[in-house]
């Protein structure tokens, strides 16, 4: 058996599936989920008919799913 060590240690992103440069420093992680820098940069631009897209929405809902403590974060909108 191998030790793991932090420079073995590569995060694939949930959204493209690759595993950044950077490592576990190269991106942000949301809920469990890593989404690297690049991704990142480019998710207000995606459509959503993108493979990533697809992908990242399908990752979050399962995570969201396994874990019902994120409804703590909601608050009751105000009609203006």
């Amino acid at each position: 058996m191998s030790t793991m060590t932090a420079t073995s240690l590569r995060p694939r992103c949930a959204a493209c599936q690759e595993t950044p440069e950077g490592g576990l420093h190269d991106g942000l992680w949301v809920k469990g989920l890593f989404i690297c820098s690049r991704c990142c940069e480019t998710l207000p631009h995606w459509l959503g008919d993108e493979v990533e897209y697809a992908r990242l929405k399908e990752s979050l809902k399962c995570s969201w799913r396994g874990n019902p403590d994120w409804r703590k974060y909601l608050a009751i909108a105000e009609n203006p």
